[in-house]
This record gives C-alpha cells, structure tokens and sequence, in this order.
C-alpha cells in the first residue's frame, strides 16, 4: 500500500489558506496552482481535497447578479467538471508518457480517475510507446523490480507443468481470464477506482499480506509480493484497455510468457532481443520462449519467429476477443 506524503510547505495548513481565500476567482487560481504543486509531487491525499475544493467553487459567484430562477442549474458544475477532467487527464498522460505506470495507478486510485477509459482513448496516442527498451527500462525502475541476472529458463515462471492450460492468471485480455505467470494462482478481481465505493488506493492495491499469500517462490530476483500484484493488477487494466504497447513491457517485466506474445509486434520483440544479446542477457530466455522458438538459437540480429504450435492455437483465440483491426490497438500476429 502507498503512504501518501506530506507536502512541505511554509504554511502548515493549507485548508486554512483555501478557506480565507474568499474571491472565488482566485481561490481558484490559487488552488490550481497548489493542485500541479500536488500532483507533481505525488502528494494525494491533498490532491483529493483540493480537487474537491475546486469543484466546488462557484466561479461566477463574485461576478454574476443573483440568479431569479429556482430551478436547477448546472453550467456552473458542467465548468467546474470539464475544468478537473482537463487538469487530471494532463496529469495522467505527463505519468504515462514517462512510463510511471505504477505512480499512475495510485493517483487514479487516490483521485477517482475513470484509468480504463483513459488508457482506452489514449492506447494510439500518448500510450503509445515508439522505444520498447527504454520503456521495459522505464517499467524496471518505476517498480523497483531489479533486471534478470542470469537467462531465465523457459517455464520458471509458469504454473503447474506443461500441460496446465486452464490454471487461472490474474490477467485478462478482453475480459477472458489468462493462465498464472508466476503468483500461484492468484486472481485479481478488484474494479476500476471509477467502480469502487472508496476514493482510496485501498480500495484497489492489495494490501502487503494480501499479497504476500499469492507470492510465488522463483528463483530469479523479483520485486515485493506488493509491488507485484499492483504490476499485474496494471496488467489487468492494460489488457481490458486493449492498450498493448504499455502491455508489453510490463508483461516482461513480470516473466508472463501468455500475456506477451498476445500484445507484442514481431519488430518489438527483435529490437528488445538484439539489446537483450548486447546489454541483458537475463532476458534473452525469455524472449526466446515469447517469440515462440523456445531454446533455439536466434540469428545474427535477433531475429526470430514465433512458430510454436501450442502458442499459435492461443494467439488464434485469443485474436478473437482481442483484435479490433490494425488501426484501433491490439496487434496480434
């Protein structure tokens, strides 16, 4: 679970100064600009407060002559909800852009932030992701969840043997559940912030023991069993957003050689294959086994094509609920 921080500011109480600011217009420029200040700096729970603040606000209170009509009017509240949605949509695209996948998830779940719907509009425009290195960079860091040491061998990251098609993942793509890719049959059924009956993180990321009762015992090194099922609870909302390019680097991440292959382009998976022979060999077992030539050796520059059988009857099923046509997102070849 995420500890919200405490703001450092001069004044110790900024509730106090947003209840003496008494001109409605600038109360509300005053507390936009507090808000960015919060939001950059992560600091949610005051984010929360000052958005309901604004929201709040009357902005034609100290301009307008008093209105005659009794009846209900909601200009004030349509501006009011336009106004947020431009401030916190601005804000959610700065996180995605910089591959803050995990920083994201907290402030949709902190702010109520509709997650599903936003990643859904934006999966062609800033959730799409021109360098797949940086960003499994990207997610690496924003995680904390330390890079393969040593090539990982093909199935560490299953469950059950070979033969276990129906184990349930914690991961669907279009709403149909996809086998464990590591946490033991864990299933995270948890709705979107929009859904939840709390405004709080709790409400969504598992809590640490939670969490650890769903830890699988791997080898390799791993991030925390929390840090874990908010990846995959990501994952979870990537997929139902059909937004693959975010999909793919995080699937990565978390050793899911289902979910991988569902949402990567053979160009992807070649340009993270060749940095994988130059600079992470840890990683290259595990390409090979998503590309789908499982231990063979790839050719000169990495290229390699998927051809098990096994993952071409899953591909071929899953393109059913996934794909929508080349131009409206998931690729899947």
């Amino acid at each position: 679970m995420f500890q919200a921080k405490s703001i450092k500011v001069k004044i110790q109480d900024p509730h106090h100064v947003l209840q003496n600011l008494e001109v409605p217009l600038v109360s509300r420029q005053h507390a936009t600009l507090l808000l960015g200040a919060a939001l950059d700096g992560a600091h949610w729970v005051l984010a929360r407060d000052l958005v309901r603040f604004l929201r709040a606000i009357n902005p034609e209170a100290d301009c307008s002559p008093p209105r005659t009509s009794t009846g209900p009017s909601t200009d004030e509240d349509t501006v009011n909800q336009v106004f947020m949605e431009v401030i916190l949509t601005r804000h959610a695209r700065k996180l995605l852009g910089a591959g803050q996948l995990r920083k994201l998830g907290s402030f949709a779940a902190h702010l109520d932030f509709p997650l599903q719907n936003f990643l859904e509009k934006e999966r062609l425009r800033a959730a799409k992701v021109e360098d797949f290195v940086t960003a499994l960079k990207a997610v690496h860091t924003d995680f904390e969840w330390p890079m393969p040491a040593s090539p990982v061998t093909p199935g560490t990251s299953q469950v059950g043997g070979a033969g276990d098609e129906e184990a349930t993942h914690p991961t669907s793509i279009g709403g149909q559940p996809l086998r464990n890719g590591g946490m033991e049959g864990a299933v995270v059924t948890r709705g979107s912030p929009a859904d939840s009956e709390s405004t709080s993180e709790e409400s969504w990321w598992l809590e640490e023991d939670e969490a650890g009762l769903h830890a699988a015992s791997v080898a390799e090194p791993r991030g925390s069993p929390q840090v874990e099922a908010q990846a995959r609870y990501l994952l979870h909302i990537l997929g139902q957003a059909r937004c693959c390019d975010w999909a793919l680097p995080l699937a990565l991440m978390l050793g899911d050689t289902l979910v991988a292959p569902l949402v990567a382009t053979p160009e992807a998976l070649d340009k993270l294959m060749q940095w994988a022979l130059a600079e992470c060999p840890g990683y290259v077992g595990l390409l090979r086994q998503v590309q789908g030539r499982g231990s063979d050796t790839p050719s000169s520059n990495g290229a390699v094509q998927r051809s098990s059988p096994m993952e071409a009857r899953r591909m071929t099923a899953a393109t059913t609920v996934v794909t929508e046509g080349p131009e409206e997102g998931c690729r899947v070849s």
